[in-house]
């Protein structure tokens, strides 16, 4: 593996506009983006089997200089990385969080090849089960050899949104034993699961974020729009810890980026999540 040129995916068309945080993290979004951007490390990975290279990209805030870290696995690459980072990058600056390592796997380009590797069950397994291979055999254990991350399950997390967030509840529940909790934004073809099936997977001693907007109505998202309600019902059943944010938003990054700074820090333990909490999470979790 070797280190690369950082070409981050032009998302400036939902990245943009203000954050409305508390005024310690009022930064304009394009700021802060570049800012992660400039902090971030990419690498060439081999990729799943026939799936070619693939770029796996590293942020590691720079308070925490050679500390191993709690670790974020985000799906979606540098898109994953904003979404988590954005809204904890100042917090962590300023001590106000403990230092957390996302990791960004970056996912094939086109639509369906992305929900072939992030869906079992879309369109025949290969796919899924050679990026669930990479992902577990490879891309953990690097950034744990290479990158500092922490090799402990205890500070071990994965996440993502849309197809992302099915790809890391499954990952979760399949390998519970791997992670510490899970941050689900969004789902949308995750299978429901009764509280007995969490529970027999291991997934139900997780901590798990779901969350989901009233406004995601259109198109296949309309027919699982109940999906991240029926989800927290079924884990808390289970005996899981669950934070659950249902509010009123569209299926789309800005909604997720300001829902998830009080969603990581809880989910992570980095500390109280009310210090980081955008409106929209004092408003819709619970």
């Amino acid at each position: 593996m070797r280190a690369s040129r950082l070409l981050a995916p032009c998302v400036t068309a939902i990245l943009t506009g203000l954050f409305p945080a508390p005024s310690a993290f009022a930064d304009d979004i394009e700021t802060l983006r570049a800012e992660v951007e400039s902090e971030t490390r990419c690498y060439v990975s081999p990729g799943p089997k026939n799936a070619g290279p693939r770029a796996i990209c590293v942020w590691r805030p720079a308070i925490a200089k050679e500390d191993t870290l709690p670790t974020l696995y985000m799906a979606d690459g540098m898109t994953g990385i904003y979404v988590a980072t954005i809204p904890l990058k100042r917090a962590i600056e300023n001590g106000t969080v403990a230092p957390l390592m996302v990791v960004g796997l970056d996912p094939r380009p086109a639509p369906e090849d992305r929900a072939q590797e992030y869906v079992r069950h879309f369109r025949g397994k290969a796919a899924y089960e050679a990026h669930n291979h990479w992902f577990i055999e490879y891309v953990i254990p690097w950034t744990e050899r290479t990158q500092k991350a922490a090799a402990d399950q205890s500070r071990r997390y994965v996440g993502g949104f849309s197809n992302g967030a099915d790809w890391a509840t499954t990952t979760a529940t399949e390998h519970a034993a791997l992670f510490a909790g899970a941050l689900i934004h969004s789902p949308v073809m995750t299978r429901d699961k009764s509280a007995a099936n969490w529970k027999n997977s291991g997934a139900s001693a997780l901590r798990w974020v779901i969350t989901g907007g009233k406004q995601e109505v259109s198109g296949t998202i309309k027919a699982k729009a109940d999906l991240p309600k029926k989800m927290s019902r079924s884990l808390l059943s289970s005996g899981a810890e669950v934070r659950s944010c249902i509010g009123s938003w569209k299926h789309e990054l800005r909604a997720w980026r300001k829902i998830s700074g009080g969603a990581i820090t809880w989910l992570a333990q980095l500390g109280d999540p009310a210090l980081v909490a955008s409106p929209e999470e004092f408003a819709a979790c619970e």
